[in-house]
């Protein structure tokens, strides 16, 4: 049995009601800048009630990280096994086989990767492995858990996931900030490796999209982005466009769309897809993308389309819920603490993008968080909890 101590040092690194302010207001300011001329001047109400749900963010994580201050040290012990990370590579290797391909060498094909239902398992329990791997690593700081680690992205990159791989870094980039002290640093370290992480995404987008690395004509054109106009390489043209189209996709349907009043696609948001989608027979009502290869929409367009304004209100209130639950659940297990937190951090971080908390792939992680510090309380001394204050 190996015995350390978790020490956070920046806990505002772990504060999911600030990633949401802080990703949002970033959106908002570059969506203003107008290098694409694809879509449409953001609608007044819209900006309102953006602007609102980032100052009541502002307020609950200020509230909150009066808790998370006095979250210091993390005690942790845990016996060396290899076998979850053994698990997740054979049910990998298992679907390569199965599907007869690996999506890296295939792109074309990546959407249809996987055997139903234990892609999804796989997925999700590797993410949650990943996390727990890293909290390992930043405690003991041994070698066997960054190879771990690695092994997983590795994986992972095998998949051909840009998002999910953006998932997995954002949340060792959290940790890694929570546990350092912040001078400037660590603010150039992480600047380095966001930028690193957004060229090589741009870089993945032009493989997969058939061009070179350094052929961004693709995404340019799609996007209507004058490479004169864009200040950077154009590989980060991918990241920009990534960033606004949700929230162009969002305001489009603002202007033109009606909600269709619909307690079922309300429903249908508010808990894991895979559950939804055999529970609730409804397909949402919407209309077509501005342009058809950038459809996501944030996580505020599918409650848009069922319930108006009303319905993006109770979308920011569950996820509120939704961490409160986990949070009661987790709060008194360190490792798990520092998990869910991580988790949901890139979970609000991400809402920019799409509903990641109905989208099981990335948000059930949570569940084995949950599931693991009930465990804990039953079989694990309180010795081996986060420290009371």
């Amino acid at each position: 049995m190996n015995f350390g101590t978790l020490k956070i040092k920046s806990s505002y690194a772990i504060n999911p009601f600030f990633w949401y302010s802080v990703i949002w207001f970033a959106v908002l300011i570059l969506y203003n800048l107008n290098y694409s001329t694809l879509y449409e001047p953001l609608d007044t109400g819209l900006l309102i009630f953006l602007a609102l749900t980032i100052f009541f963010a502002l307020i609950i994580g200020t509230i909150f990280q009066f808790y998370l201050k006095k979250l210091k040290f993390v005690s942790i012990k845990y016996k060396t096994k290899y076998c979850s990370t053994f698990l997740i590579t054979l049910l990998f290797v298992i679907e390569f086989i199965y599907c007869g391909y690996i999506p890296l060498f295939n792109p074309g094909n990546y959407h249809d990767f996987g055997i139903p239902t234990l892609h999804v398992f796989n997925i999700t329990y590797a993410i949650y492995v990943y996390v727990y791997l890293n909290v390992l690593y930043f405690t003991f700081k041994e070698k066997k858990h960054l190879l771990q680690i690695l092994l997983l992205v590795f994986l992972f990159l095998l998949i051909y996931s840009r998002g999910l791989l953006v998932f997995l870094l954002f949340m060792s980039l959290l940790l890694f900030i929570a546990t350092h002290k912040v001078h400037l640093k660590i603010i150039i370290i992480s600047l380095l490796l966001v930028i690193f992480s957004l060229f090589v995404f741009g870089c993945m987008g032009n493989i997969r999209s058939g061009s070179d690395w350094n052929d961004s004509s693709y995404i340019l054109n799609i996007a209507k982005i004058n490479q004169k106009n864009f200040p950077l390489p154009s590989q980060f043209s991918w990241a920009y466009i990534y960033l606004i189209s949700p929230l162009g996709n969002l305001n489009h349907e603002v202007l033109h769309a009606t909600a269709d009043n619909s307690l079922y696609g309300l429903f249908s948001q508010i808990i894991f897809d895979f559950i939804s989608k055999r529970i609730f027979d409804y397909k949402l009502i919407t209309i077509s993308s501005i342009q058809p290869l950038l459809t996501v929409k944030t996580c505020y367009s599918p409650m848009f389309l069922s319930f108006g304004y009303m319905g993006m209100i109770i979308a920011f209130i569950s996820m509120i819920l939704f961490f409160t639950i986990v949070f009661i659940f987790c709060h008194k297990n360190g490792v798990s603490l520092v998990i869910i937190l991580l988790v949901i951090s890139s979970l609000f971080a991400l809402t920019f993008f799409d509903n990641m908390f109905a989208y099981s792939g990335y948000s059930f992680s949570v569940v084995y968080a949950v599931i693991a510090s009930i465990f804990c309380k039953i079989n694990i001394p309180k010795i081996y909890f986060l420290k009371r204050w």
